[in-house]
């Protein structure tokens, strides 16, 4: 078993015309073949597995290649590559999306209708140019939607001010406060004091048109 040329011109191919790829080389292999297939850089994955999930048609190839130096024995080398990079880039390619707004999470189920909590991810751009993951939660009454990183709050003097925080967004709560709010949510923002305890010094009040986004998992 030998570990692939990262440099090899055929696992360039491999990579960037998968489509191609498997259309040229279209019968499968036995699975003993497949499995004796390594990723690159020497760390060992049945191809198997990783195709069943992501990319089945990179390994539908031809049994009959003769070993040799052609650039269809390459592609066949690199099939599990192929596999393996057609999955991990089609996850970390997921966009963000605009899927609705704050007052359309469902209070009770902390869902957008349509857009599953199991195969979507939400955000919101809060002091942030990007979408920061949220999370929904519940505790006895209400829901409650939170940054799920803390960033630096309180850092207009980031010597002397900031502190480990976020945002947090409510409905239905014991406080009183989100009563106003009706379908929105109220905002507070939240920080960790000395003492590693949450304190709310204030917040922005009720929001009901906040973007949500969402991006597959």
């Amino acid at each position: 078993m030998s570990k692939f040329d990262t440099q090899d011109p055929a696992f360039f191919f491999a990579i960037k015309n998968p489509r191609q790829f498997a259309e040229n080389v279209p019968l499968a292999l036995s699975s003993g073949t497949v499995d004796r297939m390594l990723l690159s850089q020497g760390t060992p994955l049945p191809c198997r597995r990783e195709a069943r999930e992501g990319a089945p048609q990179a390994i539908r190839l031809r049994r009959t290649i003769r070993p040799g130096g052609n650039m269809k024995t390459k592609l066949l080398r690199y099939a599990c590559v192929t596999a393996v990079f057609s999955t991990v880039s089609m996850a970390e390619a997921a966009p963000w999306v605009p899927c609705g707004q704050i007052r359309n999470i469902n209070m009770s189920s902390c869902e957008l209708t349509g857009r599953p909590l199991t195969q979507h991810e939400y955000g919101i751009r809060w002091n942030s140019s990007e979408p920061l993951p949220i999370a929904c939660v519940h505790w006895n009454r209400g829901a409650r939607i939170h940054n799920k990183e803390p960033y630096f709050v309180l850092s207009d003097n980031p010597k002397t001010g900031q502190r480990w925080g976020g945002f947090v967004l409510y409905q239905g709560t014991d406080d009183p406060g989100d009563d106003a709010c009706g379908s929105g949510y109220l905002h507070q923002y939240w920080f960790l004091d000395s003492n590693n305890v949450v304190s709310v010094p204030g917040g922005s009040g009720c929001q009901f048109d906040t973007q949500i986004y969402c991006r597959l998992r």
